[in-house]
Parts: structure tokens; sequence; C-alpha cells
């Protein structure tokens, strides 16, 4: 489950998202040979398990994994957030480990409820519906999100997946993004009406 809202893609389905991600980096792993890796996913199997929250323990190892394969970051075997935020002349070693603290107070107050997080059937929308989607996150899988996409009816709708972006879909590709902002989703602001 990604921290900071802004900067992920987007849950539509918090069960599925558990399932199709897991199965997705345990495939990375076994494909790349990593035995520990294997071996670690495959003891949390069946993952998420049991209908309802999805133990933060288990989350905290498939997370591990995700980010070692690049689905946090593309590319990339850790999420270093915390040494970009370093970097930032506004940040104290103070302000960096509260944030730390709160993304963890987060995570334990929103896991519970991830699982129920289902937008299947909400596909009819009166405004205009834009979707980012890294194309290697496995934390909000582009497949999810390219279902859902299919289904939904809105008066302009459009799927960006964005090549060699992951899981931090704005941060990763910020150009590929703005130009897309730009490019399809300003002009509405200036029409009249949707078409």
């Amino acid at each position: 489950m990604g921290e900071g809202g802004s900067r992920h893609s987007l849950w539509i389905n918090g069960g599925r998202n558990e399932v199709v991600g897991y199965e997705q980096t345990l495939a990375r792993a076994r494909a790349a040979g990593n035995q520990t890796a294997i071996r670690e996913l495959e003891r949390l199997a069946p993952y998420p398990g049991e209908p309802g929250p999805t133990s933060l323990q288990k989350v905290v190892i498939e997370r591990k994994w995700d980010v070692f394969f690049g689905g946090m970051r593309y590319g990339r075997t850790e999420d270093d957030d915390d040494r970009i935020g370093a970097l930032s002349p506004d940040y104290t070693p103070r302000d960096l480990a509260l944030v730390g603290r709160g993304e963890l107070i987060s995570i334990r107050a929103l896991l519970p409820q991830a699982a129920n997080v289902n937008f299947d059937a909400v596909t009819e929308f009166q405004c205009p519906v834009f979707f980012f989607a890294g194309a290697e996150d496995r934390t909000t899988p582009a497949s999810i999100v390219e279902e859902y996409f299919a289904k939904v009816h809105a008066p302009v709708k459009k799927l960006f997946k964005i090549q060699r972006a992951a899981h931090y879909v704005v941060n990763e590709a910020p150009g590929v993004v703005l130009l897309d902002l730009v490019n399809d989703v300003r002009p509405l602001s200036q029409a009249p009406a949707f078409p």
C-alpha cells in the first residue's frame, strides 16, 4: 500500500491489488531466480489470506520484494524516499524521522480499511476521467487499472500508462505527466462543456 497519496497510482480494488501485486512480485522473483525472495514470498501464501485486513507483517514482506524488483520505483531495488527528502534544506533530521513515524501510523490505520476499497461497480461518470498508471507498478497494478478503465463510461476518458515508471509515477516521470496534463487535460478547462 502506498503512502503519501498524491505521488501514487490509484486504488480500484484493495483486495485484488494485494492478490495481483503479490502474484506479479512472486513471478519477478521466480524469473530472477532469487531463491530468498521466492522462499519468503511463498511462505506468505495464501496472500493476502483470509477475507478482511491483511496483516502488516505480510504486507511488509511482500512490499520488501516488490520494492526490490522495481515495483515501487522503476529500475531501483530500494525506495530511497528518505534520502531524497534529506536533500531538501527545509527538512531537519527530526522532520525526516517524523515523516517515517507518520507513514507507519497511517499504514496501521489505513491497512485494515484498504481491503474494503472497491470501485469495480462505480463505472458511470458525468465528468472527464483520467488515470495515470506506472507500467511497472505492482502496488496498484496497472493491469487492474486497465481492466477498470475499459468499463468506465465518461464524457471524456483517457488512460496514461507511463512506461519506465512504477508506483511513484508522478515523481518518476514528471515531464511525461506534465505533457499529458497540458496536452489532454488542460484543454478541457478551456472548453464550455464536455463533448
